[in-house]
């Protein structure tokens, strides 16, 4: 019997595959808002409002490939086995992979390997000269 997977779980064993690879850095984009309370004019308290990560639908994972010398980014959405691509994820994925970026969706260390490797291949044959 097997167990679900957490995407808390895809996401950590897909960051430690990758802990120490040469040719591969990745790490955690974490997005959100938060508040920060302080000393406003006159005594008062105010808050203070703080955006964090690469913004709405940004990859859970982000780095850089390198292929002879070239650094390409990298974008990995992580999900469960059952988890679903909401459609900001999907546009800001479509449109980093317009720009060159490596990007994709991985429900398991599997699949991010095979992106990386795809985006590797991808970049080898730019550097020989193709498309």
């Amino acid at each position: 019997m097997t167990t679900a997977r957490r995407e808390a779980d895809v996401l950590r064993d897909v960051l430690r595959a990758f802990d120490g690879a040469a040719d591969v850095r990745l790490w955690r984009n974490s997005v959100g808002t938060t508040e920060e309370w302080g000393a406003g004019p006159r005594g008062t308290v105010q808050a203070r409002h703080i955006t964090y990560g690469l913004g709405p639908g940004s990859p859970d994972v982000v780095g850089v490939l390198t292929v002879g010398g070239v650094g390409v980014w990298v974008g990995i959405e992580v999900k469960s086995p059952t988890g679903r691509v909401r459609p900001e994820q999907a546009a800001w994925l479509a449109a980093g992979a317009a720009r060159g970026m490596v990007t994709g969706v991985a429900r398991s260390v599997d699949d991010a390997r095979a992106i990386i490797a795809a985006g590797r291949a991808r970049v080898e044959g730019v550097l020989r000269g193709g498309r």
